[in-house]
């Protein structure tokens, strides 16, 4: 698989180098955003009808195929079933004649198959009428996005395309383009002798074929030429006609922020007569990889319907672009073609690089699970290719069960692997053979490890409740301040703390790396050393930590012997803030105010869960002027391992979120650890003077000097 990394890496270079492309989709994110915010909440059951229809559709695929086929042939359609993109491919050239017309409207199936590609090799004349398709086969350029194929080319590059196709020259200007492109287009749909589409959906109850658009050419492509041909996965099939227009209202309102498409357009059939429609629909129904994702767990896939809603919030997606992904982009591409292509590919077109912020599944009207999807099939590379040497050593370390000995170690090796930077906030490696970025900063390891310094201040904190403390690897070996910030915080509450110093990682890295077994081991041996003490709470001050905990119940739930524990020890977990926020904090009695400009950043694993108490006890702490950035919620890039693996990409969403700190921020605050390591980095190379904080430091500050 190193030929993998090495590809994907080739790849994100690639999406980095261009600039342009990453600024026009970040504008259209911006666009869209809000417009779908606005147009979701007129419609707030859009989201869970969709997912309900697509649940029971897919519960029940095998009985809506058969009956959708049935119907299909009972209105006059000609239906065939692909086991294979190739078996598609063979169909539809018995169909089309070498050195004839097609005209073609947006169809992902029919570019995941590859037909056209080969239509062209046999004399085929295709021509695009989706007007961004179009401007792609014109340029001869990647398609950016499922519904804006063309949103990362800028508009003069378009006006030359089309100036060229035109013979006279065409401003750049929307109007200007959009009429050369309609004058164009007329004679090919009724030269031509085919039409291919997509569909949106499929209704089984009425053998009928929706698609929704904006442009009026799908109505053309479908109806003019004399044979009809649809390509879609056999997913896009629902139960009734009534559902499958909503899977279009869906589309329009998480897709482009509207209420409707401009046109729905119903296929029933064939015409009855050479005047009212073609005379042959064919339609192929694919199957490559979807009964795997089936049978494989996967099937919460398939309620994908390419509205291109997750790739508008994905971190990743917004810096690379088409480079993410192979015939289907983003997370939910990876999925697919882990699926329908093989490991390997997936692998080479970006397994590695999702950062699992979880954004996509809020913006996703399927909810589908995209990052818990990735990580198993990096399970299934793991267990066919292996984790690689150094991965496996990093997580190995991590789930040494005696911390001390890892941090006498790592006190050893630290001045001798790593150079001390200039000012004095940590490290940088001394030989390129470590496979970490030189200009990288590493912070410097714990004077003593965060066990032994709770330890020393264990009988200060005795009280009438009990909760136990799991401090995480990072404040273990990084942040012993921010672990003594927590203790220090829940002494203000009088409560007893249970901290028991066996505990190790809480297995996030293992179960994002896809070595799963590992992930279930380091559970069970936490599980035993926590379930020693009875507590009424488990907290956490790390985000990250917080969601693999949470997941063990899940994680061991097929475990006879530890699947009950793991879920009671689930339902305990609360982030530090979520705990406080049900406390009286003493905050109004605090007149030591701190006097400090603090930005905030919402740590993703937070913000997926709805649990924004630390901003707002933030915002409580006496001096604290609280800032706010421009898309409070945008991811901070660091992903784990996989800024280790590309940190160049990290580093390049980090920024945009350094771009968003307002003007004058004298502290960065932040609740999550591993924020902190990636934002400090960040500043560090843009050589900005704001510090990085966790909440619960500024928390215990205020305490100290409340008690000055």
């Amino acid at each position: 698989m190193s030929y993998s990394l090495k590809n994907v890496r080739a790849k994100v270079n690639d999406g980095l180098k261009d600039t342009s492309s990453s600024m026009a989709r970040r504008r259209i994110s911006r666009f869209l955003g809000p417009a779908k915010v606005k147009a979701v909440k007129n419609f707030p059951l859009a989201g869970p009808l969709h997912r309900q229809t697509k649940t029971q559709a897919i519960a029940n695929l095998r009985e809506r195929l058969e009956e959708a086929i049935r119907n299909l042939e009972d209105n006059g359609c000609q239906v065939f079933c692909a086991p294979t993109s190739a078996e598609a491919i063979a169909y539809v050239q018995k169909i089309i004649k070498p050195g004839s017309m097609v005209v073609k409207a947006k169809s992902n199936a029919a570019k995941e198959t590859g037909v056209i590609e080969n239509l062209l090799k046999d004399g085929v004349s295709v021509v695009e009428t989706d007007m961004g398709d179009r401007i792609c086969q014109l340029g001869e350029i990647p398609a950016s996005h499922p519904l804006g194929p063309a949103l990362h080319v800028p508009v003069g590059k378009v006006a030359e395309l089309f100036s060229l196709e035109s013979g006279h020259a065409v401003a750049p200007d929307p109007t200007s383009i959009v009429t050369a492109a309609r004058g164009l287009l007329p004679d090919s749909f009724f030269k031509a002798q085919y039409g291919i589409s997509g569909a949106n959906a499929i209704a089984a109850d009425t053998g009928s074929i929706i698609l929704t658009e904006n442009e009026g050419n799908i109505r053309l492509c479908t109806n003019l030429p004399p044979i009809h041909i649809v390509f879609a996965g056999i997913e896009k099939i629902v139960p009734t006609l009534e559902e499958a227009v909503h899977v279009c209202h869906t589309a329009a309102l998480y897709g482009t922020g509207v209420s409707v498409g401009g046109y729905i357009n119903i296929v029933s059939g064939p015409g009855r007569n050479s005047l009212d429609g073609p005379q042959e629909v064919h339609v192929i129904l694919l199957e490559e990889g979807r009964w795997e994702a089936k049978r494989a767990g996967f099937e919460e896939s398939l309620a994908c319907i390419n509205c291109g809603a997750c790739l508008n919030r994905c971190p990743v997606y917004k810096e690379l672009g088409e480079q993410y992904g192979y015939k289907y982009l983003g997370g939910i591409g990876i999925i697919h073609t882990a699926l329908r292509d093989g490991l390997e590919k997936a692998a080479e077109n970006g397994l590695s690089l999702c950062v699992g912020c979880r954004q996509c599944i809020d913006a996703c009207p399927g909810s589908i699970p995209i990052p818990d999807l990735i990580q198993k099939i990096r399970q299934r590379v793991v267990k066919k290719y292996g984790l690689g040497r150094q991965k496996k050593l990093i997580l190995k370390t991590l789930f040494r069960k005696r911390g001390s000995r890892i941090w006498r170690w790592g006190q050893k090796l630290q001045p001798l692997a790593f150079k001390k930077v200039d000012n004095e906030e940590g490290y940088q490696v001394r030989f390129s053979w470590m496979g970490v970025d030189p200009n990288r900063l590493i912070p410097a390891i714990n004077e003593k490890p965060v066990f032994t310094f709770l330890e020393e201040q264990s009988d200060a904190v005795l009280g009438k409740d009990r909760v136990a403390y799991f401090a995480g690897c990072l404040n273990n070996m990084i942040f012993s301040e921010v672990a003594g910030a927590t203790l220090e915080v829940l002494r203000e509450q009088n409560l007893d703390v249970f901290f028991p110093a066996e505990q190790v990682c809480c297995g996030y890295p293992m179960q994002a790396a896809g070595e799963l077994e590992m992930a279930k081991e380091v559970a069970r041996w936490n599980l035993e050393v926590f379930c020693t003490g009875t507590v009424d709470k488990i907290i956490v001050d790390c985000p990250t930590c917080g969601t693999a905990l949470r997941g063990y119940g899940k994680l061991l739930e097929e475990d006879p012997d530890w699947g009950g524990l793991a879920k009671g020890f689930s339902e305990k977990i609360r982030d530090i803030f979520e705990f406080l926020s049900k406390k009286n904090l003493g905050l109004k009695e605090i007149h030591q105010s701190l006097e400090y400009k603090v930005s905030y950043h919402q740590p993703c694993h937070l913000r997926y869960l709805g649990l924004n108490h630390a901003q707002e006890i933030l915002s409580l702490i006496p001096g604290v002027n609280l800032g706010s950035s421009g898309d409070d919620e945008a991811c901070c890039g660091f992903g784990g391992m996989v800024s280790l693996d590309h940190y160049n990409l990290t580093t390049s969403i980090a920024s945009r979120k350094i771009e968003l700190t307002p003007n004058g921020t004298e502290i960065l605050a932040t609740a999550c650890p591993g924020c902190m390591i990636h934002l400090t980095d960040r500043l560090y190379q843009q050589n900005k003077p704001i510090k990085v904080k966790h909440v619960i430091e500024l928390l215990a500050d205020a305490y100290r000097r409340g008690r000055e």
